[in-house]
Parts: C-alpha cells; structure tokens; sequence
C-alpha cells in the first residue's frame, strides 16, 4: 500500500543528513565533556545531582558514550536504527533535564563542558545552546519517527 501523495515521506538521505548533522553534534558535545572532565574543577569533584557518581566520572563516562554512538549514526548499514536511537536517546536528555529542573538544581547546565568557558560564551547562552541542541535531536528525530512508526518509510530503493 502505498502513501498517499499529499504524505511526505523521509527518503534514505534525508534521514542519512539528518545522522550526521546529529552526530556532528553528538562528537562535539561529548568531546567537550570528555576534555572538560580533565581540566578539574570543584564543579566535577561534587555528586552528580541525579547519579550516585562524581560529576566527574558521569561526564567522561557521557562523553565517552556520545561519541560512540556519534560513531554508531554515521554507519548506513544501521540507519533504520538511528531515528529510534536519537528520538529514546532525546527523551532520557529531556528527562534528565526536567529531573534536574525540578530538584531546583541552580549550577548551569555542564552539557557543553567547560566549552562555554574557553570560547567565552556566558552561561546562560551556552545552556540556551544545549537547549537548542537537545530540541534539535528531539523535534527532528520524532518528526522523522512519524513516517516510520506508521510504515511510510522510502527506502530509497
């Protein structure tokens, strides 16, 4: 059966683009986590206020696992994977971001490690940048899951 014509449906490239935009995102972020975590700071030396783990230790560990799935989006043998993966790994960020919002966390948000500091960005803006990315993953994962979850996947063939 096929989509009706007025249905937009994602072709392989266009979720291929949308992979490695995320992915560029995803290896930059957790690289900056990961550098970050090296530097010291008190911040990294206290409890993660979600976690039962340093700051520390929860942001390399982030890092590390951001740029490995960054690796795992760019792979078109698993490209059907990559929506689910980005839209369920959008909805734990969010989570975690709602979580820390309502334990009235006053730190900014650490998502961009200590990049904020070494280009100079102020605080607010670089949380307002982390947001902006999460809103990213999350808007255009699910806007391309919509096709998917109802069987209206081109796959380009």
């Amino acid at each position: 059966m096929e989509a009706p014509q007025s249905v937009q449906t994602p072709s392989v490239n266009t979720i291929a683009r949308f992979a490695y935009s995320a992915a560029v995102l995803l290896f930059l972020t957790g690289l900056f986590k990961a550098m970050s975590t090296f530097q010291g700071s008190a911040y990294l030396n206290l409890r993660h206020p979600i976690f039962p783990i340093s700051n520390s230790s929860f942001y390399l560990s982030l890092g590390i696992f951001e740029m490995g799935l960054a690796y795992f989006l760019t792979r078109r043998d698993v490209l059907r994977m990559t929506v689910p993966t980005l839209v369920i790994l959008s909805i734990v960020f969010c989570a975690c971001r709602v979580s820390v919002h309502l334990m009235h966390f006053k730190e900014s948000c650490y998502s961009l490690g200590n990049a904020v500091e070494w280009f100079g960005i102020k605080p607010d803006v670089g949380d307002l940048i982390a947001k902006g990315i999460l809103f990213y993953l999350l808007l255009g994962s699910s806007w391309l899951m919509i096709p998917i979850r109802s069987g209206r996947y081109s796959t380009g063939r």
